[in-house]
């Protein structure tokens, strides 16, 4: 559970700082410019379905689901470090933090 909160901290403190500097949509396309700006994205992209695959396998209800999903496209990371802090939270062992409670 540290983990998942020292996760939170870092993307809240990151995200803060590039808004307080007034970045926008123009720094981010300039940092998708460069090739590793692009298998940054593809790496992003490939861990956050893995993660929502996850999510999807873990949950019993859909509906909940989905909803995780959506915080996952619009809060990225954040959501996934989120969401493990919360199912840390209701799960009793590391098995059922893992697989849910199916």
């Amino acid at each position: 559970m540290l983990l998942g909160w020292s996760g939170i901290v870092a993307m809240a403190v990151a995200i803060g700082i590039a808004w307080a500097s007034g970045a926008g949509w123009s720094d981010a396309a300039a940092a998708l410019a460069p090739i590793w700006g692009k298998v940054m994205l593809v790496d992003l992209t490939v861990g956050l379905v893995l993660v929502a695959a996850w999510i999807g396998w873990r949950e019993s209800s859909p509906r909940n689901a989905v909803v995780w999903w959506v915080f996952l496209v619009v809060g990225g990371n954040l959501t996934t470090a989120v969401y493990v802090v919360v199912a840390a939270r209701r799960s009793s062992n590391v098995t059922e933090l893992l697989t849910g409670t199916r």
